[in-house]
């Protein structure tokens, strides 16, 4: 409320008159420019709690207030003429209080005596809080051009304490993962060539998992009031052992916990974080430090996205190129059989690819693809025994048919050690099925034996009977059934070995998965 100068002059003349009497034969540098001027917005007595709408300004807010002990009172002036600063005139102004009162001028500390031409402006700070004006006095030359205002004030006694509040939000996506398998089998097809079958199957991780680097804690602190000046601020994030310190933006008062999805604790069923956490934050202003906590539960969220929920299943025969053989599927699942007649005399290869065309991936998630070759090699040129038993072959029978006889001793135990070429001649020739067959079966099996004295002979996968064998395996079953057998036996293992010394034999495919 304001009151007229005249008013208020008029109730204090007698003690008006006799202040500014003292206040200016007391002084003797300054009697002559310094005029006291009554303040006249005061109304009947004020204290800086009840002074129009105190505390409001940000002076009270502000952190050299917050760090003191006392109130504050902002005083302007619009100055007509006069030069100097605006002082507080102690020996004219009054106070209640249950004690003496102490006034500083702060004015250096709030800002400027002389903020603009012809404007001035004074803080002063009382001690103790809560006393009562119930008169001011300002020295200042010139005259004003309004009136001697009380601007605003701050009182130490309705100061509050500041609050700090973090309110936790809770964002994250997920991604379901994905594998495709292809596997190929083969048989040999009794017209000649090969049938190749193929199954291709999509598959879908059980659950879907925490995408990494979208799983974050966030939200802005709030201040109350909200005037406070934070000079500093933390927060941390921390579930069980697992502390994470997060990000902060002071001026925007805002924090992100950037969390680690392989810390956090997750739900076996769903794949989604679970359990409780707590968010915490230490804030540091003027009048020293705040702080809050909250508590979140993951269980309470859900996941903004998932990705990857489906995937179409695409399949090429790549080698060769055939756009007949493009497959696709949305089931996850499909198969085919091809025909495949291989020829030459070199190794060719047939290549097949899946590959999972994944619908809405995440950022960096590529199709996941699988290819299967198969690979047919030639049957590798053996030698017969009619090589075996000449000038040519013989030399060679007669080095290596000790360490023979070791290795295959049920087949070739009883073959005599050779004393000349014409001995092992004589070997190979004299072999016929008459009787058991034994002599044409062990013939053929030595033949066989020297030619797997190369290893790539040796391994060379070939067909008998519907099986697959390594000429190596072929040797040694061969050897473990020797013993006892029947001229039936002796007779189908001779035409076998016969096939494989005069490549005859079908060769296996391998499967490169």
């Amino acid at each position: 409320m304001k009151k007229k100068r005249l008013l208020v002059r008029g109730a204090l003349a007698v003690m008006a008159v006799a202040a500014v009497v003292a206040a200016i034969t007391g002084s003797t540098s300054n009697a002559a420019t310094v005029s006291d001027h009554y303040v006249d917005n005061l109304g009947a007595g004020v204290t800086a709690a009840g002074f129009s709408d105190g505390n409001s300004n940000t002076d009270c807010s502000s952190a050299t207030f917050l760090a003191g002990n006392y109130d504050l009172w902002h005083f302007v002036v619009n100055q007509a003429g006069g030069t100097g600063n605006l002082s507080w005139n102690a020996g004219l102004s009054t106070w209640s209080s249950p004690s003496s009162v102490s006034v500083t001028d702060v004015t250096t500390q709030y800002g400027n005596y002389e903020p603009g031409p012809n404007v001035r402006h004074l803080w002063i700070a009382t001690t103790p809080p809560g006393a009562t004006l119930n008169v001011a006095y300002l020295d200042y030359t010139g005259t004003a051009t309004g009136n001697e205002n009380l601007s605003h004030t701050c009182a130490r006694s309705v100061v509050e304490t500041p609050t700090i509040e973090v309110d936790p939000t809770i964002a994250y996506d997920m991604t379901w993962d994905w594998a495709v398998d292809k596997r190929a089998e083969w048989e040999v097809d009794p017209m000649g060539g090969y049938n190749v079958y193929y199954e291709v199957e999509a598959n879908r991780s059980s659950i879907p998992r925490l995408l990494p680097g979208s799983l974050h804690v966030s939200d802005h602190v709030l201040v109350d009031p909200s005037t406070t000046v934070l000079t500093g601020l933390t927060v941390s994030f921390t579930q069980g052992s697992y502390t994470q310190p997060c990000t902060v933006n002071l001026a925007e008062l805002s924090y992100d916990c950037a969390l680690d999805v392989a810390r956090v604790q997750k739900d076996s069923a769903t794949g989604r974080p679970t359990g409780t956490a707590t968010v915490s934050a230490v804030a540091a202003y003027a009048g020293g430090t705040l702080t809050d906590s909250a508590d979140l539960d993951f269980d309470d969220a859900s996941p903004g996205h998932v990705y990857a929920e489906s995937a179409t299943l695409y399949d090429d025969n790549a080698t060769p190129a055939n756009a007949a053989d493009d497959w696709s599927s949305t089931e996850g699942y499909l198969s085919y059989d091809i025909d495949w007649y291989p020829t030459g005399s070199v190794c060719v290869e047939r290549t097949n690819t899946a590959v999972l065309d994944i619908i809405d991936p995440p950022t960096g998630m590529t199709d996941p693809s699988d290819a299967v070759t198969v690979r047919w090699c030639p049957p590798l040129p053996g030698k017969t025994m009619g090589y075996w038993g000449n000038k040519m072959g013989a030399p060679v029978v007669m080095s290596s048919i000790t360490p023979l006889r070791a290795a295959y001793p049920n087949v070739l135990g009883g073959v005599p050690t050779f004393a000349t070429n014409a001995d092992v001649r004589n070997f190979f020739r004299s072999a016929n099925c008459s009787g058991d067959c034994w002599t044409m079966f062990r013939a053929q099996f030595l033949a066989t034996a020297m030619n797997a004295l190369n290893g790539d002979f040796a391994d060379q996968g070939v067909m008998v009977m519907g099986d697959c064998w390594t000429v190596g395996d072929l040797l040694d079953e061969a050897n473990d059934g020797a013993s006892g057998a029947t001229k039936s036996w002796h007779s189908s293992w001779a035409s076998v070995f016969d096939d494989v010394n005069n490549s005859r034999q079908t060769t296996c495919l391998t499967v490169i998965d």
